[in-house]
C-alpha cells in the first residue's frame, strides 16, 4: 500500500524522558537510602524532638510562674503582648477576630 500524495505516515512514537532507565533509577533510589541518611534523618528527629521539649517546658513554666523563666524567642508582635502595657495589648482590638463591628 502506498501512501498518496495528501496524507503524510503517523508521527513515530517520541520518548518523553530520553535516557530515563526505571531500573537503575530505582537502584539509584535504594543506594541513596543508605546508612548515612538515615543516621542523619535520625539525627534530625532528635534535635527536633529536643526543641520541642525545650519549647514545651520553657511555657509550662511561665505559665506556672507567671513571667518568662527560659527564653523562646518571641519576637516583636508576640513580645509586646506579653512584655507590653495594657494599652499596647489593647490596641486594634476592635479589628480583631471575634469583635462585631456593629451591635
Amino acid at each position: 500500500m502506498t501512501d498518496s500524495p495528501g496524507t503524510s505516515a503517523p508521527p513515530a512514537a517520541v520518548d518523553p524522558l530520553p535516557g530515563f532507565d526505571p531500573a537503575k533509577w530505582e537502584a539509584d533510589l535504594r543506594s541513596m537510602t543508605s546508612q548515612g541518611v538515615s543516621q542523619a534523618s535520625a539525627v534530625l528527629g532528635f534535635l527536633l524532638a529536643a526543641a520541642a521539649m525545650y519549647t514545651a517546658f520553657a511555657l509550662l513554666m511561665e505559665d506556672s510562674r507567671g513571667r518568662e523563666v527560659l527564653p523562646i524567642g518571641r519576637m516583636a508582635m508576640a513580645r509586646q503582648a506579653t512584655h507590653g502595657s495594657l494599652a499596647i495589648q489593647l490596641r486594634d482590638i476592635e479589628r480583631q477576630a471575634g469583635v462585631r463591628r456593629t451591635l
